[in-house]
């Protein structure tokens, strides 16, 4: 099984820390585009669910539903992906809506 990132820098800085050689600097990602595309490209082939594009789109779909849920406006997150009509940022939606009824039952519980 494969560790999250977060898991991977948490160990990282832990066994840094234990022998002084800690700099936050060190765990900056420094990465482009096209790196983070050919990694998850890679990671998309390893399951057997890659497909021409498929890697940039799930990180675009990713992006935009992170966005979408950080901020819970659509007219922002259309600005940010770059979408010329909204209708194309709706899609997104459907996925806040389930974050944002989760909320309010939490909240009036």
């Amino acid at each position: 099984m494969v560790k999250p990132l977060k898991e991977l820098l948490i160990v990282e800085m832990r066994q840094r820390q234990q022998k002084n050689e800690f700099y936050v600097d060190d765990l900056v990602v420094h990465y482009t585009a096209d790196v983070i595309t050919k990694e998850f490209r890679k990671a998309l082939k390893k399951i057997g669910a890659y497909s021409k594009g498929s890697a940039v789109y799930v990180l675009r779909h990713t992006a935009a539903t992170a966005i979408l849920e950080a901020t819970g406006d659509l007219r922002m997150t259309q600005e940010i992906m770059g979408h010329s009509q909204i209708t194309t940022t709706e899609i997104y939606a459907h996925i806040a809506e389930k974050e944002i009824e989760e909320a309010v039952n939490i909240a009036f519980q």
